[in-house]
């Protein structure tokens, strides 16, 4: 077998694994989500700084290979589907790929973002970055466009690049970035959602934040926001 088909083939598994357990626990997945405050009731998983070191490599050395790259805004909130979540964002500037045209509107998804619930069971998986918040400009890394199936609206569908721990959407502005280290005991667990809501990365020590925040710096000064203008030229 060819090793780099590895990956490949665990990511597989892990999708249908997580549709399997969506499936079974479709009832209680719903409860919870129609909750305007649903996402504090969850937890969530934090890195510890030995993988925010590797995530930091795939930051730099993958993304700016990524075959869409843009800076977009969201126009809604994170809306929870079954099993895979979505989120609509206006595109504001386009970095690479001729798939996407400054003002339309798009819905992005990814298998990393997903709510899983069952009676005990609550945490929320969004590739160690908090959902993007509305106000705010992101420049994210595209992989493909979706094809649409029947129930979804006619806006265009794109998925995340696939590439590394990290989900590849960063704020251009600096979010929270202060850390509590969390306890050893706790890292291979889940912390509550409601403590990480705020930050910029969700890590388990300030080591770990900085490591992250020094490779998003970089990102974002290989892709600089276009300062818009009014017809007179002025900003």
């Amino acid at each position: 077998m060819n090793l780099r088909r590895i990956p490949l083939l665990l990511y597989l598994l892990a999708v249908v694994g997580f549709g399997i357990f969506g499936a079974i626990h479709r009832q209680s997945y719903p409860d919870i989500t129609a909750q305007p405050d649903y996402l504090n009731q969850l937890s969530v998983a934090v890195l510890p700084d030995e993988a925010c070191a590797m995530a930091s490599q795939d930051m730099l050395e993958r993304f700016p290979h990524t075959p869409i790259i843009a800076r977009v805004t969201p126009i809604s909130d994170l809306i929870p589907l079954f099993y895979v979540n979505q989120q609509k964002f206006r595109v504001q500037q386009v970095f690479s790929g001729e798939e996407l045209s400054v003002g339309e509107e798009i819905w992005i998804t990814d298998p990393s973002w997903c709510v899983l619930v069952d009676d005990v069971y609550r945490h929320f998986e969004g590739g160690y970055v908090a959902p993007p918040k509305q106000g705010q400009e992101y420049l994210v890394f595209l992989s493909r466009k979706l094809e649409v199936v029947d129930g979804w609206s006619d806006t265009p569908v794109y998925q995340l690049s696939g590439q590394g721990m990290i989900s590849p959407l960063f704020c251009y502005q600096d979010l929270d970035t202060h850390v509590d280290t969390v306890p050893s005991g706790l890292l291979d667990s889940s912390v509550p959602f409601s403590e990480m809501s705020q930050c910029e990365f969700m890590t388990a020590t300030q080591t770990g934040m900085d490591i992250l925040m020094e490779a998003k710096h970089a990102l974002l000064a290989q892709y600089p926001c276009e300062f818009l203008k009014y017809d007179n030229g002025t900003p």
